[in-house]
């Protein structure tokens, strides 16, 4: 909510980012991608082998610092009604 009130609090970076719907991982789970590209996999025999990758777009902003004592500050001068 600080974020809302003042968005300079927090420093973001562009990122795909899906939920874990199948279970392959952790079912329900918010996976960001950081590098917002797809490792391409292909069957080599009994294996698979890295094949390059594959851009993917960013879909939101996710927060990756905050300017905690401006927020402590924030947020106590709210509640205390100020």
């Amino acid at each position: 909510m600080g974020a809302v009130i003042d968005r300079s609090l927090i420093s973001t970076q562009p990122m795909h980012v899906d939920v874990e719907l199948r279970g392959e991982f952790t079912r329900g789970e918010t996976v960001a991608n950081r590098q917002n590209a797809l490792n391409r996999k292909v069957p080599r025999g009994d294996r698979l082998v890295f094949d390059g990758t594959e851009p993917l777009a960013p879909n939101t902003h996710v927060a990756m610092d905050i300017d905690a004592e401006r927020f402590l500050d924030l947020l106590i001068a709210r509640l205390a009604g100020k």
